[in-house]
């Protein structure tokens, strides 16, 4: 397994576990996460994926479809047309239809 280690600005990569304590790697993410700044193409991708789902449809009309997910950004939208960004990780959401007829 291997994990990423910010030192002075760049990116070493650590083969081998034993050598990476766990508060060196929280100390490690917690670097790379508070550098992270949105990048301003964002605000790009927003109205791309808004755009394909008004496009095609999914905005307003298709009540099967819970998620989809924009990867390259970490961005998913609902169907009811709201985006969120995605940190950690999606177990599961339910869909408009599901919530409307109460099967959850």
């Amino acid at each position: 397994m291997a994990y990423y280690v910010a030192t002075n600005g760049h990116l070493h990569l650590l083969h081998q576990l034993h050598r990476l304590s766990p508060t060196d790697y929280f100390a490690a993410v917690a670097t790379q996460l508070y550098r992270w700044a949105p990048s301003y193409s964002l605000l790009a991708d927003l109205t791309v994926a808004d755009w394909f789902l008004r496009l095609h449809g999914y905005a307003t009309s298709s009540l099967l479809i819970g998620i989809t997910i924009f990867t390259t950004t970490n961005i998913f939208a609902t169907s009811g047309g709201q985006y969120y960004l995605y940190i950690g990780r999606l177990v599961s959401m339910p869909t408009a239809s599901a919530t409307i007829s109460g099967q959850l």
